[in-house]
């Protein structure tokens, strides 16, 4: 059994693709407790400047595993051409389960609204820990909660 693996999930959006990646690129003024149902209470930016490669965000939530988000991400890449960005786990409780977590989301256009892909790449401590799942599907449910709140607040 591999302590490496690849997760992914698609999330179909009403929000235009443009309008989810410079949201998830630069951040917002929008209300993030309110626009996703309190999945998400807020992003520091801990270091570098927002929107380029390289800093540094540490997001305030309830984690789906129990107890609150304590971890800190550094977003490694941004392409505007393909909508994605990329980023790394660097400090936090998910690293005393998992050696290396690399989150990858692409936004793609798909009619009037648009399709994201949240891609998980994880090496395990061991085998006796799980696949990273509910990571994902907290993924998948912010961004499902903050496309309602966009496509309702037009």
């Amino acid at each position: 059994m591999s302590l490496y693996g690849k997760i992914e999930a698609s999330v179909e959006l009403k929000t235009p693709a443009n309008k989810v990646h410079q949201l998830g690129k630069s951040g917002s003024l929008i209300n993030l407790t309110e626009a996703t149902n309190g999945k998400l209470k807020g992003v520091d930016i801990v270091e570098g400047e927002l929107g380029k490669n390289g800093y540094v965000i540490a997001p305030k939530g309830v984690c789906p595993c129990g107890g609150d988000v304590n971890s800190k991400v550094k977003i490694e890449k941004i392409d505007d051409e393909n909508r994605t960005i990329c980023g790394k786990v660097i400090e936090g409780d998910l690293l005393k389960r998992y050696k290396s977590l690399k989150y990858i989301v692409q936004v793609t256009p798909d009619g009037k609204g648009s399709v994201m892909l949240w891609t998980i790449e994880y090496e395990k401590m061991n085998k006796d820990v799980p696949e990273p799942n509910q990571l994902l599907d907290y993924g998948a449910a912010i961004t499902k909660a903050l496309d309602l709140h966009l496509s309702s607040n037009k």
